[in-house]
Order: C-alpha cells, then structure tokens, then sequence
C-alpha cells in the first residue's frame, strides 16, 4: 500500500551563543489516509569551520494523518561549539522504504552561533 511520510519541520535555533546548550527537533506526518508508515529521520549539522553534528532517531509506525515529534524519548541536545563565531547549515531527511512522494522527505535550517 501506498504511504507518504512528510518531514513537517526541522527545528533548529536560529541564533546562539558559543557554549550555549539547545534541543533540536523535527516533526513528521504520515500525509497518507490510512495506511500505517515508519521511518528513520537524520539530522546533520555541518558548520563554516568543519564542526559536524549528526542526530538519528526512528520514527514509530504513524497511522494515516497522524503527526509526531522526533525524538520521540531523549531530546536532541546540541551544545554550540567552538569559540569563535560560526553558522551551522543543517539538514534534515526522514526515509521510510515504500514512501511514493521524495520530494517532501527533507528539510533545511541555519543557526547562527556568536559571542557574547
């Protein structure tokens, strides 16, 4: 049966201070009708000064139009690293085996990290 799980949102900070301590999220929604879907979402953050953070979690069988945030147990936390300012490009993608529409399965973010 067809399905199509949709990663809704990825939500990031939008500015940050070095040091400074912050959840990371995405929400995904099963846009199918009625038929049940599960997935894996990942989440990477590469920054102008070569610092990468990655982040997985799976997503639970979501029945048709039903929306959750991942992680669904332990938060995503992302210290901001670094003493010098930077920005992080982050990207994130939700993959499920079978999923008819690849086009909504992704999502972009940037987070600013500066000084004091």
């Amino acid at each position: 049966m067809a399905f199509d799980l949709e990663l809704t949102s990825l939500n990031v900070p939008a500015r940050v201070l070095v040091g400074e301590v912050t959840d990371l999220s995405v929400t995904v929604t099963n846009i199918s009708t009625a038929v049940s879907a599960a997935g894996d979402v990942t989440v990477l953050g590469i920054s102008n000064r070569g610092d990468v953070a990655v982040f997985n979690a799976t997503v639970p069988p979501l029945d048709g139009g039903e929306t959750i945030v991942v992680p669904v147990t332990e938060p995503w936390t992302w210290p901001a690293p670094g003493d010098k300012p930077t920005t992080f490009n982050w990207s994130a993608v939700v993959d499920a085996e079978g999923d008819t529409n690849p086009s909504n399965d992704s999502a972009t973010g940037r987070t600013k990290v500066r000084k004091n």
